[in-house]
């Protein structure tokens, strides 16, 4: 229950206590290679193993919960040095910093029990090319700041903020999420295919920034926040598949100049009939895309009552 600093040493792989309590234990010190701690249940505060300079491997094998206060900056944090992180049998995280932080040599993270936490899974981790998560239901969000990240496997989230600025994730496919949290999908350079059958709720902007190349709105979808600023610029999306009946006004596609005049007419035809409705309801589409389509084309829309530019 106090800051502990064990400059000479190498390795830790013994101890007697079952909680972690007090804040940025283990701080500085800076021999630290490996360190095992079997015995330890429960993690508090945070900030552990800060400029531990040398550590690469840190293992819990038997921490179940963990309490991270809101104050710090993430669980395990500022460690450049730290390559594999074994949390196997932690199933619940409250609090709303991340679990991981600025770590920036991170190459592995364990945690095939995890179900919830408040706060984001990992952030800013640089090095860090996979999340593995299989039994994450619900998080802030899954993997944030993390330039090499390439494959989120998480097949029972249900909800979160995905992939913001994940510079190198490729594909998603995320079968159980229903709500997908501002700011997802922003920043993805490499991102090609996104596949989120069971989406309802869009809480905010998405795909600002990317390089996605198709996507569809499934049918369960009823809520998006967002309408207005998602898609700003997405170069290669050459698909984007609305369903029927399609009502969500303020979709701003000017950016999306790579769109297949097949797609831009199959959503014109999507478009629900708001002709007796009083509010206004607009596509914009840009000249790039407009240009593609004959003026019968267009009035499919304005026909239905669509302010199509």
């Amino acid at each position: 229950n106090g800051n502990i600093y064990l400059l000479n040493f190498e390795t830790l792989d013994t101890c007697l206590a079952d909680t972690i309590t007090n804040y940025m234990m283990f701080m500085d010190c800076i021999n630290f290679s490996n360190v095992y701690l079997p015995t330890i249940k429960n993690i508090t505060r945070y900030g552990h193993f800060v400029y531990c300079g040398k550590l690469k491997r840190l293992e819990f094998p038997k921490v179940e919960r963990a309490s991270i206060e809101s104050s710090g900056n993430g669980l395990i944090y500022s460690n450049n040095s730290l390559e594999e992180i074994s949390f196997p049998k932690l199933k619940t995280v409250t609090g709303t910093i991340p679990i991981v932080n600025s770590c920036n040599n991170l190459k592995k993270l364990y945690m095939p029990e995890l179900e919830t936490h408040e706060g984001v899974i990992v952030n800013s981790c640089i090095c860090l090319k996979e999340i593995y998560i299989p039994k994450l239901k619900s998080s802030l969000g899954v993997g944030e700041n993390c330039f090499s990240l390439e494959v989120i496997e998480a097949p029972l989230l249900e909800s979160a903020v995905v992939g913001y600025r994940c510079y190198a994730l490729k594909e998603v496919y995320l079968p159980n999420l229903k709500t997908l949290g501002s700011n997802s999908f922003d920043n993805t350079y490499c991102l090609s295919k996104v596949e989120l059958p069971s989406l309802t709720n869009i809480k905010g902007s998405i795909f600002k920034t990317s390089a996605i190349e198709e996507f569809t709105f499934p049918e369960t979808l009823t809520i998006f926040s967002g309408v207005s600023n998602s898609f700003s610029y997405c170069p290669n999306l050459r698909k984007l598949n609305l369903f029927e009946g399609w009502k969500f006004s303020g979709l701003n596609l000017t950016n999306c100049r790579s769109l297949e005049k097949e797609s831009i007419v199959d959503m014109l035809n999507k478009l629900a009939d708001v002709t007796a409705e009083t509010d206004t309801y607009t596509l914009a589409l840009g000249a790039t895309n407009l240009a593609k389509i004959t003026a019968e084309e267009v009035a499919i829309g304005t026909n239905k009552g669509w302010t199509i530019s």
